[in-house]
């Protein structure tokens, strides 16, 4: 397996987590915040996450789709980018490669979509628990074999 690829350079250590997008849009008050995403936003300076390659782009579509409904600036998009941006994040090289063989079987197995699929197939793969929210993710986690991370 070839090694993840840092985000950034901050990220230097070996991931804790697999972060799903959309948890940030609670940390930067886009939508409301739950207990578990607020627990998890405290301990993220402490933490490494691993993201499937899709994930700036998915995380930036979310907030894009929220600045067009008007629930957030433009300013406002940028202040999430910019908070989010110290993170330590390694995005997985493999994610394009597996999206027609692993990806495809979990979505069609679980009935999700493609994007959420990537996030099981990556905790799989790296034996790591996800992190979510998302109600339909924490449904099918437990039958796809995959654990969800307690911040």
């Amino acid at each position: 397996m070839p090694p993840l690829v840092a985000w950034r350079p901050v990220a230097h250590r070996p991931p804790d987590l697999v972060l799903h997008a959309p948890l940030l849009l609670e940390w930067a008050a886009i939508v409301p915040r739950t207990q578990y995403a607020g627990d998890l936003m405290l301990k993220m300076p402490l933490l490494a996450s691993a993201v499937p390659t899709l994930w700036s782009v998915h995380l930036t579509e979310l907030v894009l789709n929220w600045e067009r409904a008007g629930r957030v600036t433009a300013q406002g998009a940028e202040r999430c980018f910019d908070w989010i941006y110290h993170f330590q994040v390694f995005i997985d090289p493999e994610t394009p490669a597996r999206a027609w063989t692993d990806i495809l079987d979990l979505a069609r197995a679980h009935s999700v979509s493609v994007d959420d699929a990537a996030y099981l197939e990556l905790s799989l793969r790296l034996n790591l628990p996800l992190a979510t929210t998302d109600a339909t993710l924490l449904g099918v986690a437990p039958a796809a074999g995959v654990p969800t991370f307690t911040p």
